[in-house]
């Protein structure tokens, strides 16, 4: 075999007839790349899909999530755990028909915060500016709480009593889940890690 000069010494195991330290950018070279990035986008893809469809899952398999914070706002307090979807769709339909105004609402604490804010970092401290403040957000706190009280009292008188048998058995499981003592923080982490 004929003996090859410095820089194509080893072409010839490869089938290259340039010097090594050029880079491979070859036809074949730049599909086996395209070919890679698609299969890296198809996994992960794939990965998120799952992930969602998992996560779906075990969103809706386990006991009732928490209502949210909207709901919990609306003066449903303690009973909100005992409450399925349909309950709280009904009871904000009751409280819109009793003349409540959620976005009037929201944007009335907004502007309390707000309000807050201001007279919190202000100097000199205006205590009086600060009474009202609070005292407004107060009242419509305990509006709000009235009539939702009213409201969820006359939906559980109103139900069967199978429906109301579920909802005591909801109530049950969250006192107790509210009643379990904590668990020491280094269990809380252990399980974390496993």
């Amino acid at each position: 075999m004929a003996r090859m000069s410095g820089r194509r010494s080893w072409g010839w195991i490869w089938g290259r007839k340039t010097a090594m330290t050029e880079p491979l950018n070859t036809p074949r070279a730049s599909r086996l790349r395209a070919r890679t990035w698609i299969l890296t986008l198809s996994l992960a893809a794939n990965v998120l899909v799952a992930g969602v469809g998992l996560g779906t899952w075990l969103r809706h398999s386990g006991p009732p999530p928490e209502p949210p914070q909207a709901e919990r706002r609306l003066g449903f307090g303690q009973w909100a755990a005992g409450l399925e979807r349909e309950d709280h769709r009904a009871l904000r339909q009751a409280f819109e028909a009793r003349g409540m105004d959620f976005r009037g609402l929201r944007q009335a604490e907004m502007a309390d915060r707000r309000a807050l804010l201001e007279v919190l970092q202000k100097v000199p401290f205006d205590a009086l500016a600060f009474a009202e403040i609070t005292d407004r957000i107060t009242a419509r706190a305990m509006d709000r709480m009235s009539l939702g009280n009213e409201l969820i009292r006359d939906h559980v008188i109103a139900m069967d009593d199978a429906r109301r048998r579920a909802f005591a058995e909801r109530l049950e499981v969250a006192v107790k889940k509210s009643e379990a003592p904590p668990r020491p923080r280094a269990e809380r982490q252990g399980t974390a890690q496993d």
